[in-house]
Order: structure tokens, then sequence, then C-alpha cells
């Protein structure tokens, strides 16, 4: 059986590792630099979107009123001058019947 014995220098190796892990380091950092950064980014966006849904849900319930409330008035109106109408026929009315009875 043949017995081998190998001496080998990592010396070189170990250099080019020691180069390597600040690098390393420093995309680690770029990496949760960027996570939070994307985190941030998010909540704003998402902030920004609820800002609008509510801006625009409260815009919407406004209209509505608004349109309900000009729909009122003008049924309102209608009334008013139909009690005019009708409250000047009833004083017609009477003007006759009190001329009729005298």
């Amino acid at each position: 059986m043949a017995n081998f014995n190998f001496t080998v220098d990592t010396q070189e190796m170990a250099h080019t590792m020691s180069q390597v892990a600040p690098h390393v380091d420093g995309t680690t950092a770029a990496v949760v630099s960027m996570q939070t950064a994307v985190i941030i980014a998010e909540r704003k966006a998402s902030e920004k979107i609820c800002d609008n849904v509510n801006r625009g849900f409260f815009g919407l319930i406004r209209s509505q009123i608004s349109q309900k409330l000009a729909m009122y008035k003008s049924q309102i109106d209608a009334k008013l001058m139909e009690l005019l109408y009708q409250s000047k026929e009833l004083s017609s009315i009477k003007g006759r019947m009190e001329r009729d009875f005298q």
C-alpha cells in the first residue's frame, strides 16, 4: 500500500480570504441598509394609499350628502310654492265667503 504525504501552503488563500471578508461585510451592510430603505418606502407608500382612500371615501360621502341636500332643497322649495299658492287660494275663498255672508 502506498503512503503519500503532502504539505500544502494555504497562506496565499488565507490572505485572499482576508481580502474578501471586508467586501462580504460591506455587501451584508448594503443589503441590510437596502432592506431598511425598502421597508420605509413600503410604509410611506401604504400611508399614502390609505390617505388617498380616506380622502376619496370622505369626498364621495360629502358629494352624496351635497346631492341629497340639493334634492331635498328643491323638494322643499316646490312644497313651499305649493303652500303659498294654496294660501292665496284660501285667502281668495275666505274673501269671497265673507262677501257672500254680508
